[in-house]
C-alpha cells in the first residue's frame, strides 16, 4: 500500500508543480534577461485589464472619481519605477530597467486582470491579525513580454498567473506597489528556468 501511495505522489508531483506556478515562459527563452547585461525601459498596458472581475481600467478610474483619473498616468510612471528599483537590484548581473536612453530591449507588462485590494481588509487584518499579510492586497495577472528595442519583435513572453502582494493601508497606488515585489520575483525566477 505504501508502495501504490509512493508511486501516485510522484505521478502526481509535476502536476502539482506547475499548478503552483504563478510564472510561466509562453514562448521564446527569457534566460537573456538574468544572463544578459543590458538594458530595458518598461511599460505597464492596462488597455485589455479587468479590473476587479467587471471592469475596464476607465470605468474603475472614473468611479473613483476625477482625482484617480488625473493621477492615473503618474501612478503608473511610479510604479515602473518603483519596479524598475526592485528588478535591479535582484538581477544585478543581467538586464536593468532604466529610464529612457537607447536600450536593447523593452519590457511591456500586459495587464489581463487585476484587483486593487482592500484598505479595509488590511486595516482589520493587521489590527485583528486575520487572513495573513496578503489579506486586503492587490492581485494581478497578465503576460510580461520581452521585446527588441529596434525591431519590436517580440523574443519571450512570460505569463503570470493570480500574483499577490501585500495588503496596506495606502491606498491602490500602495497596494499596486506592495505588488511589483512578487510579481518580479517570480518573473525572473522563470526566466532562470526557461
Amino acid at each position: 500500500m505504501r508502495r501504490l501511495f509512493y508511486l501516485a505522489s510522484l505521478a502526481l508531483m509535476p502536476m502539482l508543480a506547475i499548478a503552483g506556478d504563478k510564472a510561466t515562459v509562453l514562448s521564446g527563452s527569457a534566460k537573456f534577461i538574468v544572463e544578459e547585461a543590458s538594458t530595458a525601459t518598461m511599460e505597464f498596458d492596462f488597455s485589455n485589464a479587468v479590473v476587479e472581475e467587471e471592469k475596464t481600467i476607465d470605468e474603475y478610474l472614473t468611479g473613483r472619481g476625477e482625482d484617480f483619473v488625473r493621477d492615473w498616468p503618474q501612478v503608473q510612471s511610479d510604479v515602473v519605477d518603483y519596479t524598475a528599483v526592485i528588478f535591479n537590484k535582484k538581477n544585478k548581473n543581467g538586464m536593468q530597467i532604466v529610464n529612457g536612453g537607447t536600450v536593447q530591449y523593452k519590457i511591456v507588462v500586459h495587464v489581463t486582470a487585476i484587483d486593487f485590494g482592500s484598505t479595509a481588509s488590511a486595516i482589520v487584518n493587521s489590527v485583528v491579525g486575520f487572513g495573513g499579510p496578503k489579506k486586503g492586497g492587490a492581485s494581478m495577472s497578465g503576460i510580461i513580454e520581452v521585446l527588441d528595442a529596434s525591431t519590436n519583435q517580440s523574443l519571450c513572453q512570460v505569463q503570470i498567473n493570480n500574483i499577490k502582494g501585500m495588503g496596506t493601508w495606502t491606498g491602490e497606488t500602495g497596494r499596486l506597489k506592495a505588488l511589483m515585489k512578487p510579481m518580479t520575483n517570480k518573473f525572473l525566477a522563470a526566466a532562470k528556468k526557461s
